[in-house]
This record gives C-alpha cells, structure tokens and sequence, in this order.
C-alpha cells in the first residue's frame, strides 16, 4: 500500500501534473472554530440567559398578584370602615405601593371589585450579547376579586 503512494507521487511529480487546491485549505478549521464557538456561546446564552428570563417572568407574575391581592384586602377594608360602595384610590395606592416596595413599579387599576396590576421592566442579558441581545423584557399581569365586599 506503500509502495502505490510512492509509485502514484513519482508519476505525478514526473508528468507535471499539480493538486488544484495544494495550500488553499490552510486555515479552513480556524474559520469553522469561529464559526462553531460563536454558536456554541449563543446557544449557551440561549440556555442560561433564558432560564434567567422565566425565573424573572415568574417572579414578577408573583409580584404582580401579590400587589393585587394587597389592592383588594384594601378594597375589603376601606369598605368596612366607611360603608361606602365607592372604595376611592386607596386599593390602587396600595397595589401600586406594593410594586414600588419589591423594586419594579407597576400600574394598578380598580374595575368594580377586581384589582388588575400590571409589572413591566427590562433584564441585561449576559450571554445574548453576544448575538446582539442586550436585554431582555418583563411583562407580568396579575388580578385578584373581592369577594367579601360586595
């Protein structure tokens, strides 16, 4: 097997015939390193600075509900003590408080007995920089009812 390599190379070099691409494959895995590295980073920008993004969604849902449960037992409260049915903005302050307390405000809105929260605010992302993500969006929603006031 040997021997047809060098039998092969000797016609070659003796008949003049030239490799087409000699020397042009010279750093081809370097551009396909690049190329794959690159991709390996943004999948695991992918990954991690995804898994950041549904921890922060799921948080600021949390937020969101807690400050309209809040708004409501408000609601509840300021009924009780005045006997009016008009429960003024006390359940909108106090929903609105709560969000400004954990750090991301919010706007809250009263529709008859039912207290709506809104958190929105942006996360830097880490990884996705990489890619041209440099940050990432959080919206949340949250809503609770009185049931016990009217």
């Amino acid at each position: 097997m040997n021997a047809n390599r060098i039998r092969r190379t000797a016609i070659v070099r003796h008949v003049g015939i030239r490799r087409v691409n000699a020397g042009r494959e010279e750093g081809g895995i370097l551009v396909m390193a690049v190329v794959f590295m690159t991709m390996f980073l943004a999948l695991g920008g992918l990954a991690f600075d995804g898994g950041r993004y549904i921890s922060q969604m799921v948080n600021a849902t949390t937020e969101a509900q807690q400050a309209a449960r809040l708004g409501a037992a408000t609601l509840t409260q300021s009924q009780m003590q005045n006997g009016a049915l008009d429960p003024g903005p006390g359940a909108i302050s106090a929903a609105e408080g709560y969000t400004v307390k954990v750090g991301h405000p919010g706007v809250a809105s009263l529709s008859g007995n039912r207290v709506e929260v809104a958190v929105s605010y942006t996360v830097p992302t880490l990884l996705l920089g990489i890619v041209g993500i440099s940050e990432l969006h959080i919206d949340a929603h949250g809503s609770a009812t009185d049931v016990t006031g009217f």
